[in-house]
């Protein structure tokens, strides 16, 4: 879940300015071909390796997080010097002052939807702009 999000978030910290449009169109590629074709695939590998096949699966996030640890940000973008912890940790505050309001849950009840962020509360806790 919060791989489909956070996917498209970090583009422009690997990937340069004149560049993200064509990056951001192969990645909407990718996924759609992934949807189209990933389940007659899963099913095939089904059939000929049986249950060895949640092996395979498993072996490919493996693949894919190992992928993701190993990009490094593009020209002068730095990776935050923060631990991760502490930056897991202000994710999870925020989540949880923002819990069961508007900005989470995307619009108010019977109201207009309203994009989903932080920006307009991020001085709440601390967050520089």
């Amino acid at each position: 879940m919060f791989f489909n999000v956070g996917y498209l978030a970090v583009v422009p910290a690997v990937v340069d300015t004149p560049d993200l449009v064509r990056a951001n169109s192969r990645l909407e590629t990718s996924q759609t071909v992934a949807k189209l074709i990933g389940p007659a695939v899963a099913g095939m590998a089904f059939q000929v390796l049986g249950i060895a096949a949640l092996i395979v699966d498993a072996a490919s996030f493996l693949c894919s997080a190992g992928s993701l640890r190993m990009m490094k940000p593009c020209g002068g973008r730095k990776s935050s010097s923060e631990p991760l912890g502490s930056r897991l940790s202000l994710g999870f505050r925020v989540i949880w002052k923002d819990a069961g309001t508007p900005s989470l849950r995307g619009g108010d009840p019977g109201g207009e939807p309203r994009r989903i962020g932080i920006s307009d509360r991020s001085s709440d806790i601390g967050l520089r702009r």
